[in-house]
């Protein structure tokens, strides 16, 4: 049973929690998080999903459980769902929004080059990783086979990059 933290509208942790599948309720926010990995040549790191968590790509994303804060949960999710292991220091916060009347959303990137070999995936959320360039993303997300969130996502990573490299 994994239980989540709720926050009010001004994201202020509450005393109430909810359990993963229970409806929020109104009023309350649970956090979303979700992360860009980059590497030097500038491609992403996409993962499949597996059939039963609807088998599109996308980006590793999640929720923190009770008592970790956003970067925690976000770095929690990379070693739940990836195996990897990432300093505190190199996850990157670049975005954070209220996302819809029951969630916030916080976007974190990560820089480094690896072989996506090194990765060991959690077999129910998990099918495989890879690298992909942002036209080949395009052509994923054109196909509907590319989740919408984090297509909208790996934007606003774009966006901030773009408005950050003067």
């Amino acid at each position: 049973m994994e239980i989540r933290n709720l926050y009010d509208t001004d994201r202020n942790l509450c005393e109430q929690t909810v359990e993963k599948g229970q409806p929020i309720p109104a009023g309350l926010r649970i956090v979303c998080v979700c992360a860009v990995i980059v590497n030097s040549n500038n491609e992403f790191l996409i993962q499949k999903r597996v059939p039963s968590k609807n088998g599109k790509f996308g980006l590793t994303s999640g929720h923190p459980k009770l008592g970790e804060s956003s970067k925690e949960g976000m770095l929690t999710e990379l070693y739940e769902e990836l195996g990897i292991l990432i300093p505190h220091e190199e996850l990157h916060l670049f975005h954070s929004e209220l996302h819809d009347e029951v969630s916030f959303r916080d976007l974190y990137y990560y820089k480094n080059d690896f072989d996506p070999s090194i990765l060991r995936y959690q077999s129910e959320e998990v099918e495989f990783a890879k690298w992909a360039t942002y036209e080949e993303i395009s052509e994923l997300f054109q196909n509907t086979m590319f989740c919408h969130t984090h297509y909208a996502d790996l934007q606003k990573y774009i966006d901030y990059i773009s408005s950050h490299q003067k």
